[in-house]
């Protein structure tokens, strides 16, 4: 008698007349229990689900940026997704920011995560200091066509001024931000609060 390959339970799954073998399928489900989905499903999931660690990647160039030990620039990382944070510029309503502490590097500066939605734009302004910027989610069109991709550095000098915007179709942008002294926009200005 020869020897029968044992097959694979998965393959098994799609050997019948009708693509689906329902006798495979009651052996492989034969003792799993289950139980009703909850009705809200997708909100407990999203809650349960830990995003705390997909920012992970940028603590250590973050650390140098923001003057911080690379724990604290995990742990600033780390609450992101916390959408209570979140706040608004009056002047600015297309950006939502979470302003942040920093060390003595970057004092009197302005500093802190900003959230542009995907497809908006952020005007023109110029720069009252050095700007240093890095891409953590999204990307940011430059008006001279440079396109920064999350984990790019940009950095602008005393007078530069430009405007950029999140690119359309994907997801929100997200970078943080430190500007020696702050910005100018027209007339008004965004300046550190120290």
């Amino acid at each position: 008698m020869p020897i029968e390959a044992q097959r694979d339970p998965f393959e098994a799954l799609f050997l019948g007349d009708d693509g689906l073998d329902e006798e495979a399928l009651d052996a492989l489900l034969a003792g799993v229990e289950h139980d009703e989905a909850p009705t809200d499903g997708r909100d407990r999931v999203l809650r349960e689900v830990s995003f705390a660690d997909r920012f992970a990647e940028y603590a250590a160039p973050l650390s140098k940026i923001l003057d911080v030990h690379e724990n604290t620039a995990a742990e600033l990382l780390a609450g992101l997704d916390n959408t209570l944070e979140w706040g608004t510029e009056r002047a600015l309503p297309m950006l939502k920011s979470i302003w942040v502490d920093g060390g003595p590097a970057v004092q009197q500066s302005v500093r802190g995560f900003v959230r542009i939605a995907a497809g908006e734009t952020f005007p023109a302004h110029g720069h009252l200091g050095k700007e240093t910027c890095i891409v953590l989610q999204g990307y940011m069109e430059m008006d001279d066509g440079r396109v920064l991709a999350p984990g790019d550095v940009y950095s602008a000098t005393v007078d530069d001024h430009h405007s950029f915007r999140a690119r359309p179709g994907g997801p929100d942008l997200l970078y943080f931000v430190v500007v020696r002294e702050g910005i100018t926009i027209g007339n008004a200005s965004l300046r550190h609060r120290d």
